[in-house]
């Protein structure tokens, strides 16, 4: 069994008066699971460990035809601070800990043993 997914919020692009396209979800990692490669179009997302071990997120920047992953550093906010990784490079994130995922950033989540 893969990964639990829970919709909280879903920003919608249709609607002019959405100001914020934000999503917020609930993703329950077992070790040895690992979602795909993939990446939002238009909307951010704050990726927060709630739980007790180590989430590890890989990073890519989508390449500009968007079809491949792009080799340059990718910048993104870890618990407020810039942050710059390799392409295909990983965080860990912490119990208690954020990092924001802008908007064409592909990312790759498992959770640590």
């Amino acid at each position: 069994m893969g990964p639990a997914l829970f919709t909280i919020r879903n920003g919608d692009m249709n609607d002019p008066g959405e100001i914020k396209n934000y999503a917020e979800k609930i993703l329950l990692v077992d070790e040895n699971q690992v979602t795909p490669w993939h990446f939002h179009w238009q909307k951010t997302g704050d990726i927060i460990n709630r739980g007790g071990g180590r989430l590890m997120i890989r990073l890519s920047r989508a390449s500009p035809d968007e079809s491949a992953l792009y080799d340059r550093p990718v910048r993104v906010s870890l618990d407020g601070f810039l942050r710059t990784v390799e392409p295909r490079g990983s965080v860990s994130l912490g119990p208690g800990e954020i990092i924001t995922i802008p908007p064409r950033l592909y990312q790759e989540f498992h959770a640590k043993p």
